[in-house]
């Protein structure tokens, strides 16, 4: 197959790049060809080749902020369709596939914008949309499914779709109701990054100590800490203000636990930044000890270090897609508390990898972690069995999984 991989960026300056890239690799691997298209502004470009050979990965990229005209279509897309590379990406999209037409497969990275702009370019090739969770979203300042015109394209891109791979069964149910057909839809978790597999798992042990020693000592924490991590974006969606909560009851009931707030800050309507809201939070409940906010984290280095040094991770998400940062706590040995909203959530139950509580329940999020942390025998059975949910997400298993897809699209659409 020649597989054309449709995206919104790509590139080893982004984090989590590697999950596309080793997708790609093992396309090659498996006797396939793949191609990667994507936008990408000068700043992001720098002094790179906008198309270059990535290993085994053709990549051709367009840049989308250099000229008047340009510029023009990007505020023309982003009133229009909420996505400023809209046009863009439509004229760049039929120019690559014309002078490609041995294309067999179309996967776009995201029903919307790239399933959309696919559906529109009038281009036959069979059409394989992801669904991650932002794309068919409607919340209060999240999700492109705010938007009338959004939900209608989103709508042509199902249509249009030979298959739709969603990643959790949450996001099938929300894909159902923005008119995606039950039959197109095919389960398929997003993959994490190889380099979490690294270590054996009998090398696990002195992984997680050397990197809880080094934790505690960046973070001037104590040795004996029962260490709890959240990791993402500052926003309410992530349920990060739960975690603070939690942590007041935590000091009563599991006085030795710390908990480690750590992600890119967001302004959020109403409360300005939230990393300094959820700081003020903590210090008026009288856990400013009990909870470091760790900032930003890099994601080649301290991500899996800080996922190594957790005794457990915390997701209590309002709403979302998947949440990968559990699978990659999960391949390091660390086991979840994460919350109905998130997901992953049924996986999580399914294996015993963590503990499943409801969305917004500060007192039952406090609860499971005290269980837990009372429980040592339990927790090393739910790190093995975090072990297990994480194999599902290795890149070669989620590439096959992907091909096998393809191949399912082309079949329908040849009928």
């Amino acid at each position: 197959m020649n597989i054309l991989y449709f995206i919104g960026a790509y590139g080893r300056q982004y984090a989590a790049n590697e999950i596309h890239y080793e997708l790609g690799r093992e396309f090659v691997r498996q006797g396939h060809s793949c191609r990667v298209l994507a936008p990408i502004t000068r700043r992001d470009l720098g002094e790179q080749p906008l198309c270059f050979q990535d290993g085994e990965v053709a990549v051709e990229r367009f840049l989308v902020d250099a000229g008047y005209w340009p510029r023009f279509l990007n505020r023309l897309s982003w009133r229009l369709f909420r996505y400023p590379y809209f046009l863009q990406g439509l004229l760049q999209y039929r120019r690559l596939l014309r002078r490609h037409p041995e294309i067999d497969v179309v996967h776009a990275d995201a029903v919307y914008p790239m399933g959309a702009i696919a559906a529109l370019s009038g281009c036959r090739a069979p059409l394989v949309p992801s669904v991650h969770g932002g794309d068919v979203m409607a919340l209060p300042g999240y999700g492109y499914g705010r938007f009338a015109l959004v939900r209608a394209l989103t709508r042509r891109a199902f249509r249009r779709a030979a298959v739709v791979r969603i990643n959790s069964p949450l996001m099938a149910e929300l894909s159902r109701e923005r008119g995606c057909p039950p039959s197109k839809i095919h389960l398929l978790e997003v993959n994490i990054g190889d380099r979490f597999f690294e270590a054996p798992a009998a090398d696990l042990p002195a992984r997680r100590r050397e990197a809880r020693a080094r934790v505690c000592a960046d973070l001037g924490l104590a040795p004996e800490a029962f260490l709890l991590l959240s990791l993402g974006r500052l926003i309410p969606l992530k349920g990060v203000e739960e975690v603070v909560r939690a942590a007041a009851h935590l000091a009563r009931t599991v006085p030795q636990a710390h908990t480690i707030v750590a992600g890119p800050g967001r302004s959020v309507p109403g409360l300005g930044d939230y990393g300094a809201y959820l700081a003020e939070l903590a210090a008026s409940l009288g856990t400013a000890e009990s909870v470091t906010f760790a900032g930003e984290l890099e994601y080649e280095q301290e991500v899996p270090r800080f996922l190594a040094a957790a005794d457990l991770f915390l997701s209590p998400s309002h709403l979302e897609g998947l949440n990968r940062v559990v699978a990659e706590a999960g391949a390091l040995g660390t086991p979840s508390v994460v919350s109905q909203g998130t997901g992953i959530a049924p996986l999580v139950q399914e294996l015993g990898a963590g503990l499943v509580v409801p969305v917004g329940d500060v007192e039952a999020l406090a609860g499971a972690v005290a269980r837990l942390a009372c429980d040592a025998v339990e927790r090393r059975r739910m790190a093995e069995r975090s072990r297990a949910l994480a194999e599902r997400f290795r890149s070669r298993a989620v590439a096959l999984g992907l091909l096998e897809l393809y191949r399912l699209a082309i079949e329908q659409e040849s009928d």
